[in-house]
């Protein structure tokens, strides 16, 4: 008999049925049998059919397995748990507002609550603003009172839990998928009390005693994120019944970046105290707002974080962790040391920023960052934010083309050429590190177009500059 093994390279539908053929072509049994015109040709569909169902579930399975080749989000989600990576959430917008109102001053100081809501119009869509803490409003004479507050996208919601059991571990799964983590609080009642404790989040075990008040966030396979406490050996476990209250705050991400006009939407003093319409000043426009991170953003710095091992030692280590806990942010980081610096500050870190928006990280991204690289630090280092120095290409190109060859006309080649010009850059030169290459320059204009002959183009290295005068 001749060779009757089945070829496992290819498993499709086709290949399969004409692979079964062949090797029933092969048996002395059906030696001229006509496959196609009988009921064969239904069994042998049907068992090419199973096969490359069958083929197909076990690649997509297997491929789920894995954190390079998963598609799905729960599994990628699932994976980066086990590297202790959180995906980021969406981050709300955020601005900055200064506002100023006349009142009695009957029962000052006046306290602008935590929640207090600011709307703005961005291309007709509506959109709320909170402050995210209590602020204290300043008297300025002429009963004139006034505040500067940073006011966030989004809806503050709390998510009551009861602890059932203090024997079993318990996740407490919150009840919106677009929540902004950074806000997150967390506060205990146990035994009925009416003041109760609040909880602070942590992402790691060390330094954690019984006693330690911490919680830890996790994402969901679902799309959601939960909340899961201590075991009274890592962090303090809530008694039994006790009331868990979880206030967050819900946001629609980066839809709300770009707003410049509020309005103020409630009374910043006590009834009958308020004798104008507060006025509100922008001072700085909404901004740094974020969709949750994309699975593909999940599965490049996942493993990367936990290369970290929550700690910074070198330069990749910051940069890893800064990458890691803003990447809707921070494009890209530079790291190096102080003793590279023309005034050597020995014992520092440098960590130049560049944003993914802008060209300046605001401040309070800056103190975020260094408040959290703290936290990473073996040894007492000081860790200094600086702004990135930007240069910039000049480029003059006369471009030779056929015109027999293309359908194109001058202002639609013009439009291509600039549109491959901006691609170089964005792939090729907007990060650290990185060298602008003549040679792959020029090809990718010659690149632009099939009617391309040749180009001439030269280049001039620019750096602005703002003088103190």
């Amino acid at each position: 008999m001749a060779n009757t093994s089945q070829s496992l390279l290819t498993l499709d539908f086709a290949t399969y049925k004409a692979s079964l053929k062949d090797y029933l072509k092969n048996n002395p049994v059906f030696k001229d049998y006509d496959f196609e015109g009988s009921n064969m040709a239904v069994l042998l569909d049907l068992l090419a059919y199973n096969t490359f169902q069958n083929g197909f579930y076990t690649n997509m399975a297997l491929s789920e397995s894995f954190l390079d080749s998963a598609q799905l989000r729960s599994s990628i989600v699932s994976h980066a748990k086990d590297l202790n990576y959180l995906p980021v959430s969406a981050k709300s917008s955020v601005g900055t507002v200064n506002v100023s109102f006349t009142a009695t001053g009957v029962t000052t100081p006046y306290v602008i609550q935590k929640g207090s809501p600011f709307t703005s119009l961005i291309k007709n869509q509506s959109y709320v603003f909170n402050t995210n803490q209590s602020i204290l409003a300043k008297y300025t004479g002429n009963s004139i009172y006034t505040f500067t507050a940073s006011i966030y996208e989004g809806l503050y919601i709390n998510d009551p839990f009861i602890m059932l059991s203090s024997n079993d571990p318990q996740r407490f799964k919150l009840t919106n998928q677009n929540i902004d983590t950074d806000s997150i609080t967390v506060t205990v009642f146990e035994n009925g009390s009416q003041s109760g404790d609040v909880y602070t989040a942590t992402d790691t075990l060390l330094g954690l005693t019984p006693t330690s008040k911490i919680y830890f966030i996790q994402a969901s396979a679902d799309g959601y994120y939960e909340v899961l406490f201590g075991d009274n050996i890592f962090g303090k476990q809530p008694l039994a019944n006790a009331l868990i209250n979880v206030n967050y705050r819900v946001t629609v991400g980066a839809d709300a970046n770009g707003a410049k006009v509020f309005s103020c939407d409630f009374d910043p003093t006590n009834v009958g105290e308020l004798l104008s319409t507060p006025v509100t000043t922008l001072v700085l426009a909404s901004s740094n707002g974020n969709d949750k991170e994309t699975i593909e953003s999940i599965r490049v710095y996942a493993p990367r974080y936990f290369a970290t091992q929550q700690r910074a030692v070198s330069s990749d280590d910051y940069a890893s962790i800064v990458l890691a806990k803003f990447p809707n942010a921070i494009d890209d980081v530079n790291v190096y040391g102080g003793e590279t610096l023309d005034i050597k500050q020995y014992g520092r870190v440098v960590v130049a920023l560049k944003p993914k928006t802008g060209t300046v990280v605001p401040d309070y991204t800056k103190q975020a960052i260094s408040n959290l690289l703290l936290n990473y630090i073996a040894v007492p280092n000081k860790i200094i934010i600086e702004d990135p120095e930007y240069f910039y290409l000049r480029v003059d190109s006369t471009v030779f083309y056929d015109p027999s060859i293309t359908t194109l006309q001058i202002v639609d080649l013009q439009t291509a050429i600039q549109s491959d010009m901006s691609d170089f850059g964005v792939d090729n030169l907007q990060k650290f590190g990185r060298d602008f290459r003549y040679s792959r320059f020029v090809s990718s204009i010659d690149n632009s177009d099939e009617s391309i002959v040749s180009n001439d183009t030269d280049i001039q290295l620019i750096k602005r500059l703002t003088p103190v005068i």
